[in-house]
């Protein structure tokens, strides 16, 4: 079989139907790719429908609520593909793309991932987003992540499933996808990125893990978020490749600097001196200076409590 979509679900039954008929809506034989759905303990209709979608045979599995992470690892365990795409069930993929990927596997199928242009999908229109405008072929993996910036996507990617040797980090809902990615493509020989747009993300469901700012939300994305940079921190320290391990510690540097922005935004400023504590204890904060201006203004901000203090309250004014 050439293809296993895992599909999380969680109380998407709004948008399930619609992601469901674009993967049915290839040219490619129903025998060519299989469908499978982790119901992570959803408490609308969505799996209900999934059962009783017709176009297809659908493998629904459930599971007591416990993240993205883990139902994709689940999906992963029943997977049967000899590639896998992770699509969420609120978006949809281009239909055509199937068979255009299905072409590049026959022709070789040695690559280890394959990756493509997407779309995001707002209220009133549908944007291109490019990542290259041309076909690449990486035989250093390094290459890859370095050339394309935003690496933290699984959607846009398939995966050659025999070559995945690190699995989501279980019970997290946040950047477990840039985990996932940087510690499998770090591993991986070689990535085919073809110039065609694959995937539509969308940006309209208001209720979607990465658009909701609760209190809770925010607490878990806070502790997610260092989980993940905790776990790449101890894969720079094991790293014997110095070029790879200069790029996990450029990426951390960064994504700390993110995190640390973000909490700015929505958490209390005890908690976010909470987590700059930690982040020190590894050796990850003071921040340094990184290739960007932007960024490095805020790291001056972030370095110092006093500045990071009255940031924080100017945020809190201004929502």
């Amino acid at each position: 079989m050439f293809l296993s979509f895992v599909i999380p679900l969680y109380n998407c039954e709004k948008y399930i139907i619609r992601c469901l008929d674009s993967i049915c809506n290839s040219s490619i034989p129903h025998d060519a790719y299989e469908i499978i759905v982790i119901n992570d303990g959803s408490t609308d209709n969505g799996p209900e429908l999934c059962c009783k979608y017709t176009r297809h045979k659908i493998d629904v599995y459930h599971q007591v609520n416990s993240g993205q992470a883990s139902a994709r690892n689940l999906g992963l365990k029943y997977a049967k593909g000899d590639y896998i795409w992770f699509v969420d069930a609120d978006d949809m993929i281009v239909s055509s793309a199937v068979s255009q990927l299905q072409d590049e596997i026959a022709k070789d199928d040695s690559w280890d991932m394959v990756s493509f242009n997407y779309q995001m999908e707002y209220t009133a229109e549908i944007k291109k987003v490019n990542l290259v405008n041309e076909r690449l072929e990486f035989n250093a993996t390094i290459d890859y992540l370095k050339r394309i910036k935003r690496c933290s996507y699984l959607w846009n990617n398939i995966y050659k499933r025999k070559s995945l040797g690190k699995l989501f980090v279980e019970h997290t809902s946040h950047i477990e996808d840039l985990c996932f990615n940087v510690q499998n493509i770090l591993s991986f020989k070689r990535i085919l990125f073809i110039d065609m747009e694959g995937y539509v993300y969308n940006r309209t469901n208001v209720s979607s893990t990465s658009q909701t700012h609760n209190k809770e939300a925010t607490d878990k994305a806070n502790k997610d978020a260092f989980k993940i940079y905790s776990i790449l921190h101890q894969d720079m320290v094991n790293m014997k490749d110095e070029e790879k391990k200069s790029y996990l510690k450029e990426l951390l540097n960064f994504g700390v600097a993110g995190h640390v922005y973000t909490m700015a935004k929505e958490t209390q400023f005890r908690d976010i001196m909470f987590y700059v504590q930690k982040y020190k204890e590894l050796g990850l904060y003071p921040i340094k200076k990184t290739d960007s201006k932007k960024a490095n203004l805020f790291i001056l901000i972030a370095n110092s409590k006093p500045l990071l203090y009255a940031f924080c309250k100017f945020k809190a004014i201004h929502k």
